[in-house]
Parts: structure tokens; C-alpha cells; sequence
């Protein structure tokens, strides 16, 4: 159950700080001096168990007091929101559930402050029931708030969402020396004398340092170029590292193969040369003229090489086959023995 505590109606000496205590009545467990740009204090606060818990109201000003400084003090039981899941990052979509509103009422769903856009505008249902969802915008690493205010009947609700960091990519496969880009949400944001600069690392947290980039303002870092290293056909995890923070996401890519031939055109019985990339490590690599799929039924074979501990080879030399039909382009297909990487890239006949 959410509850309001605030104070209002202040005299012309007042200036009030709220403070809420455990059943310990030691405790702290919110505070509020300034609310809303006015003098009065206000804590919206989630019971996390049935029990006595202590209000303190005290004037901010210890020299202050008399008559000048009287308040109105009020607590007011609010309504019930819980979120799933509570452990979130950006763009998950989350489902509200609530109850105990005013039936058929508007109600606002805000992260953080209740003085931003709404996340979500929805309706209470006939018995006061509230279903709705979002997608988690940008949003800084650690805790924050999600409140649920009745439009009617002012009602509050809270509850509490933990936000963990997220790594997306441009594109999820490529072959070696291709270009991505990475981009992570939920790291730190702008904490004073704390700058988060996200490093992105290959295979592992302590990898080859692929790019960096600082974060802004919501814990989300600039578009991290990211060139792709020399490495055999498979899926490797790239990682994602707050400096600051230590938070780490992860996300998988993968190292697909690539084939071409030199020259690309020339007529039947030339001469010619293969090479390929992000084979299976010291595989034989066999290729095929008229194979456009790792299925194909051709049996002419250009040659077989093998590549080396990065999956690479250069120099097969070939001969284009006779007879080829003039002004055609055929498909040269490479399949790695051992992994099955296959590629794939064309040849012209002209003549």
C-alpha cells in the first residue's frame, strides 16, 4: 500500500522537513525538507510490511517557533501498483498491475517525477483494477520509481524498479574487418565527479578493446564504432563495461565468412585467384563453380585449400571451366569441412 504524508497550510514562519522512521522508530527510511518549489514537505512511500512506522515533523529553521509556525499535517492511504518484471532494462516492456483506484478513472504512470511526460495514460477499470504496460525508455543504472496517480480521485501509487544495463548492435552477424555499431543503455549517468565511459571488449571483460564512448545524462552511451577483429566462423560475445560503475551487458555476435575471386570477370580457361575470410580454424575449404547454396549438387570443384588458425586463406589459383556459358555470371560457392561455414561471391564469363 502507497501512502501520501504531506504538510500544508503553513504559517508565514514555517518551513517544514518530514522524516519517516522504521517500527524501530530509529530508522530512517524517507525525508523531505522542499516540495514542489514550495516551503511544504511531502513523502510518498510504500509500506513494505503491515506495522507502526513514526512521522517526524520539525521546522527546518531551529530558531524558529510560536504560533507563526503551525502546519497541517495529513496521511493519506493511497493505491497499489506492482510491476513485472522488477528488474528491467531499456525498451523491455513492463505490465502494471494496481488496484484500490476510483472506478473508471483516468491514471497517469510516470518514471521518477510526476512533472514529466506520463509514460502511459490508461483507465482504471469498473472495481478500481488497473492493467496496463510500457517499454522502459532511457533510463540510468540502478533504482527508480514508477508512480501511478489517480487523475480523479488523486490517489498515489508506487513501486520500485531496478534498471540494469543493455547492449544493442547495429547488425548481429558480419565478417572480419566489417564495421558495427554498439550502443548501451542503463550505465551511469551524470554523477558528480563521476564521468561512466562504456568500453566495449571482445570474448571477454578484460578482451581487445574494441571502441569506447562516455554516457550522457540517462546512462546511455554514443554509437560505438566497433571494427571486427580477425577471428574464425562461430559467435562471440561482446562486452559492454561501465568504468565507473562496473556494470557490465553483453550480446552475442557473429563472425560469418566471406569468399572473393581475382578478376571477377575474364573469359573460359583463365586463370584466377580465390581468397576468403572467418573460415573454421585450419579447416579444408572446398570451393565449387555453379554453387550458390552449401546444398548444391555441383561437382565441378575449383580447388580446396586450408585456412589458417583465423579461418583465412589467399592464393588458391584456378582455372575457369570450359565450356561456361558467354555473358552468364555464375555463383562460386567456399564450404568450410569441419564448420560449414558457407559463402558465397560471382564470376562473369565475357568470352
Amino acid at each position: 500500500m502507497t501512502y501520501t504524508i504531506n504538510t500544508s497550510n503553513l504559517g508565514p514562519n514555517a518551513d517544514t522537513v518530514l522524516a519517516l522512521y522504521g517500527t524501530d522508530g530509529a530508522t530512517l527510511l524517507a525525508s523531505n525538507d522542499d516540495y514542489n518549489g514550495t516551503l511544504a514537505s511531502q513523502i510518498v512511500w510504500k509500506a513494505p510490511a503491515s506495522g507502526t512506522y513514526y512521522i517526524q515533523v520539525a521546522n527546518w529553521s531551529p530558531f524558529a517557533g510560536g504560533c507563526g509556525t503551525t502546519y497541517n499535517l495529513s496521511v493519506k492511504k493511497g493505491a497499489s501498483i506492482t510491476s513485472t518484471p522488477t528488474i528491467t532494462n531499456f525498451n523491455q516492456t513492463v505490465k502494471i498491475s494496481g488496484k484500490l483506484f476510483t472506478a473508471n478513472e483516468t491514471v497517469n504512470l510516470y518514471l521518477d517525477s510526476t512533472s514529466t511526460t506520463p509514460l502511459v495514460i490508461t483507465t482504471a477499470g469498473t472495481t478500481g483494477l488497473l492493467a496496463t504496460s510500457f517499454n522502459l525508455p532511457e533510463a540510468t543504472l540502478g533504482a527508480h520509481t514508477i508512480f501511478a496517480i489517480g487523475q480523479t480521485s488523486q490517489k498515489v501509487a508506487i513501486t520500485s524498479l531496478q534498471v540494469k544495463p543493455k547492449a544493442l548492435l547495429s547488425k548481429a552477424t558480419g565478417i572480419q574487418g566489417s564495421t558495427v555499431s554498439l550502443t548501451g543503455y542503463g550505465f551511469l549517468g551524470y554523477v558528480q565527479d563521476i564521468t561512466e565511459v562504456v568500453n566495449v571488449y571482445w570474448g571477454s571483460p578484460t578482451g581487445t578493446l574494441l571502441g569506447s564512448s562516455p554516457t550522457n545524462g540517462l546512462g546511455t552511451s554514443g554509437a560505438i564504432a566497433l571494427t571486427i577483429p580477425l577471428a574464425p566462423a562461430g559467435t562471440y560475445t561482446l562486452y559492454a563495461v561501465g568504468q565507473a560503475s562496473g556494470a557490465t551487458a553483453t550480446i552475442p555476435f557473429k563472425v560469418i565468412p566471406s569468399v572473393s575471386i581475382t578478376p571477377a570477370t575474364g573469359a573460359q580457361g583463365s586463370p584466377a585467384t580465390i581468397s576468403g575470410t572467418g573460415f573454421g580454424a585450419n579447416e579444408t575449404v572446398t570451393v565449387k563453380w555453379n554453387c550458390a547454396t552449401n546444398t548444391c549438387t555441383s561437382t565441378t570443384i575449383l580447388g580446396t585449400i586450408t585456412a589458417d588458425a583465423n579461418g583465412n586463406f589467399n592464393g588458391l589459383s584456378t582455372t575457369i571451366p570450359i565450356p561456361a556459358t558467354v555473358g552468364k555470371t555464375y555463383a562460386i560457392g567456399a564450404t568450410g569441412g569441419t564448420s560449414n561455414a558457407f559463402a558465397i561471391t560471382h564470376y562473369k564469363v565475357t568470352s
